[in-house]
């Protein structure tokens, strides 16, 4: 027997699918403007293209050399640079580069800062352009500091403790005959820096700071190796910048009046001894650097002098002084004759 409410018909609902189709099917009824469809077709044309273009130019070689020092030499152009980079695999494109640097993405235009570069992970060309334009050489440099009165020996040593790929035996041939002219200051070197770059930077250095002084030295009559010569001298004789002065006129008052210098300082380049060690048959030995048996200037420089020794062997101060010494304290003592000398060494080194 059927009920009554068997007999109320029943409406299905509507789905939500069937919902979401009749929405589709509105949208879609409704009619796009043409020249939108043809503005989203060349704007996705252009962002291919770029893309392509990006890719085949500006993108990182698959083979970028990672975690590795790409070294860029002294005077290269930007276009050696590039043809350079391209071959080993740093950038794509020798024009890409180009490009850059002629649009102004490089930070100085032209400009290329020579040197060892680290490369931590693959790159694109325009950051590639943006570090080598402006020497961001991508590692922490080592700082060596060269105290002034260094030998080359005593350099050597130390550039060995602190560069891991320092070879010392390169070095000694190469500064061969360059005692003196390598400047004191406090360096930064990369990890792999070699001991041709090293001794450039260096010389260059000394070039730098001694080229203001050339005029006056072509006056003096004296020749920039003399000058360096005896710099070199007052540098490990001396303390302070104003003995320097004094110091250098009482030994160029000997030299010009042909005395002999008779200067310790000599023999711990000459055999490793220094003043208080020394005996009197030490004073004897036969060295052309033995300024107790030789007249005038050593045959060259003792070490690197520091810029205001250098100054003070040009511009040496004029003193009744004709002796001096340096007692354990590192205090000086002048004197005008050599009696009063003699009292100062029993005064205070004995």
């Amino acid at each position: 027997m059927e009920t009554e409410e068997n007999n109320i018909p029943t409406k299905e609902p509507q789905s939500f699918m069937t919902a979401f189709d009749k929405k589709s099917r509105f949208l879609l009824s409704k009619k796009i403007p043409h020249h939108i469809n043809w503005a989203i077709a060349v704007l996705v044309i252009l962002i291919v293209i770029i893309f392509s273009i990006y890719l085949a130019y500006f993108h990182p070689p698959k083979d970028f050399p990672t975690k590795d020092f790409i070294k860029i030499e002294e005077g290269q152009t930007v276009e050696q640079v590039a043809i350079f980079l391209k071959e080993n695999k740093v950038i794509k494109s020798v024009s890409a580069m180009k490009v850059l640097y002629k649009i102004g993405l490089a930070r100085s235009q032209n400009t290329v800062i020579a040197c060892d570069y680290f490369f931590e992970s693959r790159l694109p060309v325009w950051s590639i352009v943006w570090r080598i334009s402006g020497g961001n050489y991508g590692v922490e440099h080592i700082k060596v500091t060269i105290p002034e009165g260094l030998s080359l020996v005593q350099m050597g040593k130390l550039f060995e403790l602190k560069l891991p790929e320092f070879n010392r035996s390169r070095y000694t041939l190469i500064t061969r005959g360059l005692e003196g002219f390598l400047f004191p200051y406090t360096y930064f070197f990369t990890p792999s820096a070699n001991e041709d770059f090293i001794v450039e930077e260096m010389r260059e250095n000394f070039e730098e700071k001694i080229d203001p002084l050339r005029e006056d030295i072509a006056i003096s009559g004296r020749s920039v190796e003399e000058i360096v010569t005896m710099a070199s001298i007052v540098e490990k004789e001396t303390i302070t910048d104003e003995s320097k002065y004094i110091v250098s006129g009482i030994l160029w008052k000997r030299i010009d009046n042909g005395m002999k210098l008779q200067v310790d300082a000599l023999f711990p380049y000459i055999f490793g001894k220094n003043t208080f060690d020394l005996t009197k048959k030490d004073l004897q030995f036969d060295s052309p650097y033995n300024t107790y048996r030789y007249e005038g200037l050593p045959p060259g420089p003792i070490a690197s002098p520091g810029f205001e020794a250098i100054r003070a062997s040009l511009y040496p101060e004029e003193t009744p002084y004709w002796f001096y010494l340096s007692d354990r304290r590192s205090q000086m003592h002048y004197g005008r004759t050599y009696e009063e000398h003699l009292k100062f060494r029993n005064q205070y080194l004995h």
